[in-house]
């Protein structure tokens, strides 16, 4: 089975707020899990299996899908924003313990889901999980008013990888949409004086 990661780089943010990162990982969150629970609810649906069977499995992962880590961060850095992200095989890990090894007690029910399962995960699993997450951010975002300028995926021995280029939402005139001002010392410093010359000045005329 292949890793999956999702690599985000905005390559012109000077700092990162912890409001920023607060909705980026967020967003990210977000994204996944609703892919994780689409591409978990097709796998169920796709077992040969009776319907009502496989709609008690897919009832039974719906708490389990809010709760559970949607991806492991390994990196968050400033200079340029730079995100790295391993999307968490946790939820599939619950789906066999709690669903497949529990409710399911015919053994060769349970031996044909495991084995489909694996088959998943190491043929479908990596590029159909980082095609609904590419379709979803494009559509919603990746917050912090950043959005996808551009990605690929690709795959390695080990991983199959998104890298993600985002750039600062434009406004109505194609401009960047400022992100956040007085932000920085040196950004209030200048602010502050230009105020001040500006007040001087005024103060002048009258």
């Amino acid at each position: 089975m292949q890793d999956v990661i999702i690599h985000i780089k905005h390559p012109d943010m000077e700092r990162i707020s912890d409001r920023s990162a607060r909705q980026v990982l967020k967003t990210l969150s977000a994204s996944v899990r609703q892919a994780q629970a689409d591409d978990l609810r097709h796998f169920i649906f796709s077992l040969d299996l009776p319907y009502s069977r496989l709609q008690s499995m897919a009832d039974l992962m719906d708490g389990p899908i809010q709760r559970t880590p949607a991806y492991d961060l390994n990196e968050l850095r400033k200079g340029s924003l730079i995100l790295t992200a391993v999307v968490s095989v946790a939820i599939v890990g619950v789906f066999v313990r709690e669903v497949v090894e529990v409710a399911l007690d015919n053994e060769e029910e349970r031996e044909k889901v495991l084995v489909a399962l694996r088959r998943h995960m190491k043929k479908v699993w990596p590029q159909s999980l980082l095609d609904k997450i590419i379709a979803d951010l494009k559509e919603r975002g990746l917050g912090a008013r950043m959005v996808m300028k551009t990605w690929k995926i690709h795959t390695e021995a080990k991983e199959t990888v998104a890298r993600i280029i985002a750039e600062t939402e434009a406004d109505e005139d194609g401009h960047p949409i400022p992100r956040e001002r007085l932000d920085t010392t040196d950004k209030l410093e200048a602010h502050l004086k230009t105020r001040i010359r500006e007040a001087k000045a005024a103060r002048r005329v009258k």
